[in-house]
């Protein structure tokens, strides 16, 4: 037997809803008959006879963008690129789209929460704690919430609490990790920025420290010292040794000698000991410290012994105000704002540039310490 097959297709007419009728009918009477003959049955219904309502994922394809980027146009997020919202708006416009009141309601209510790490070496240090105050504010007024990773001693634990954590960005504050560490939160699509840190192929967002150095060997040239020594941090880092780096080079261009080095921890404590130390030897008169914290602690010795000393900090923490001590600010306040201004097209995946940088520039606040 030659297999017949029936299709029965309707064409839009004056009233689809009459149709529409016409169509369940045909499709009762043909299944009724179906189970006595042996007559596949095919009916299609064109889509056409009834208007179809236009959705978010329909307007996300014909605008070539993804279904999040439609939202955000929608509820008019501020963190969009302006040819994504250009495209959106076209196609809401050409097809007069609505957006149901209730659906957006209760998209807001179910959206849930963005959560965005903050890794730190030390939430202690007042530098970071400011920057940090900084980044908690602006996030808090766009409904973000922050997450405090402790970053000591590199391990395999400290990724791993990473990826678990569920995060839409992460900040690294003053730290690197490995490729292997940062290929794992790329397969997770998990955006990372670095701060306080240049890293040449990554987005980050950093201080230029060896022209704060500069600025310090010139401040205590312009006092009068001609024995100027630098206090290192404790760890060598990059910032350090680029800080260093500017200082040096401009003392021995001008006074045609190396700066004496010594080294402490960040605490005022540590300062303190190594500025009687620098006290007591008579060797130097004027002071370049790491930070403010340790430059506090010079002061302090300085005060108690009533040296001559001319000190200088770096960071420009609130605390060095109360001191009245010369510092090399990197306003912390700043580097937060725009570490954030750095992440939010990350974590809305707006950019398909390169590694984006910033470098900011340290100024000098001359206190007369």
């Amino acid at each position: 037997m030659v297999e017949q097959t029936a299709h029965i297709r309707f064409v839009r007419g004056p009233s689809p809803f009459a149709a529409r009728k016409t169509f369940l009918e045909f499709r009762e009477v043909f299944s009724f008959h179906k189970r006595f003959v042996d007559l596949p049955f095919h009916t299609t219904y064109d889509e056409t006879m009834e208007k179809k309502r236009l959705t978010i994922k329909d307007i996300a394809r014909e605008a070539g963008v993804g279904i999040g980027t439609v939202s955000r146009v929608l509820n008019n997020s501020p963190h969009i690129s302006e040819s994504s919202k250009k495209a959106v708006l076209q196609v809401v416009e050409r097809h007069n789209y609505q957006i149901s009141a209730e659906a957006a309601g209760l998209a807001r209510k179910t959206k849930r929460r963005k959560l965005v790490g903050i890794l730190l070496p030390d939430i202690s240090n007042h530098y970071f704690f400011e920057v940090f105050e900084s980044v908690y504010k602006k996030f808090k007024n766009l409904d973000i919430d922050l997450i405090i990773l402790n970053y000591t001693d590199h391990t395999s634990e400290t990724v791993k609490r990473i990826l678990e954590t569920n995060l839409c960005a992460l900040m690294l504050f003053a730290i690197h990790l490995d490729k292997e560490d940062l290929q794992l939160l790329k397969n997770r699509n998990i955006p990372y920025l670095y701060v306080d840190s240049y890293q040449p192929d990554e987005h980050c967002i950093h201080v230029d420290n060896h022209t704060g150095g500069v600025l310090a060997a010139n401040y205590l040239l312009n006092k009068g010292c001609s024995k100027p020594c630098y206090i290192h941090g404790p760890t060598q880092a990059q910032t350090d040794k680029d800080r260093y780096a500017g200082f040096a080079a401009t003392i021995e261009t001008a006074l045609s000698v190396s700066p004496l080095q010594y080294h402490a921890i960040i605490t005022e404590k540590s300062g303190y000991e190594i500025a009687m130390q620098i006290i007591d030897a008579g060797e130097c008169d004027g002071v370049f410290c790491f930070c403010d914290e340790i430059a506090i602690g010079v002061l302090k010795a300085i005060r108690r012994t009533g040296s001559s000393l001319s000190v200088i900090g770096y960071d420009g923490i609130r605390v060095s105000e109360a001191w009245n001590l010369s510092t090399i600010s990197q306003d912390p306040e700043l580097v937060g704002e725009r570490a954030v201004q750095s992440v939010l097209p990350l974590i809305d995946k707006i950019t398909d540039e390169g590694p984006k940088q910033i470098q900011l520039v340290p100024v000098l606040i001359d206190r007369n310490s």
